[in-house]
């Protein structure tokens, strides 16, 4: 289920390709459930022109959407590694981004050009889709990248930073553009994960903080929110 658009857009309905790579994001959000992570998902996808001969970065799984002279490549995913890695800044989003600048410097034989020069054409071209609002720390990080657009699907009420605390994406730095943004694809999705790794339980918090849920006391977090990675 889905609820219309918002942050920044008319209500309209979402079309098939945005609600296809929506479903991508979600699943990238159920690999991290199974891994014991806050269920958070997302992907990157390069609008690319069929006529461009490639030249760009990522995992390159493609999709003719045969309405505008596009390829959308998914050129990068990501869910949150925060438990894994043991650092609390690997968040879907940054996950992400981290394998796209990873790839770029790998083709650098392939375009010489500076990075900078690179990164800033690849991401303006590019959209994420991500299962929960990006938390303040990724908004930031996509505002630095230069994203072209973001579409989230539930609302992060305490630490979101396109909308719910902070607007970041509306912000305009000297070399910064921000970025539009648009909410509500597949909300109850989004929300039912993380709800499901309340219900089941967060080993890695803190036992005063998030004590695990029991089928007597029915505890979990607030549903709409990307709690701060433990």
């Amino acid at each position: 289920m889905e609820a219309p658009a918002a942050q920044g857009e008319l209500l309209r309905e979402f079309t098939k390709r945005e609600k296809d790579f929506m479903l991508l994001a979600l699943d990238e959000g159920r690999k991290a459930l199974k891994e014991g992570e806050v269920p958070v998902g997302c992907v990157i996808v390069h609008r690319r022109r069929r006529a461009d001969a490639g030249g760009g970065a990522g995992e390159d799984s493609r999709v003719d959407t045969g309405d505008d002279g596009n390829d959308d490549v998914v050129i990068a995913t990501g869910y949150n590694k925060t438990n894994e890695r043991r650092d609390a800044t690997l968040h879907a989003e940054v996950v992400a981004i981290g394998k796209i600048m990873d790839q770029l410097r790998q083709s650098a034989d392939q375009d010489p050009r500076p990075l900078r020069t690179r990164w800033t054409e690849l991401f303006a071209e590019s959209e994420l889709f991500v299962t929960c609002e990006p938390c303040i720390m990724c908004a930031g990080a996509l505002l630095h990248a230069g994203i072209g657009k973001v579409y989230f699907g539930c609302s992060n009420e305490r630490f979101g930073g396109c909308g719910s605390v902070l607007r970041l994406h509306d912000q305009s730095f000297p070399g910064l553009a921000g970025y539009p943004c648009v909410s509500g694809l597949f909300v109850e999705e989004a929300i039912q994960l993380l709800k499901q790794f309340y219900l089941d339980g967060n080993p890695n918090a803190p036992n005063p903080k998030r004590p695990l849920a029991t089928a007597s006391s029915g505890e979990e977090e607030p549903s709409s929110v990307q709690p701060a990675p433990q």
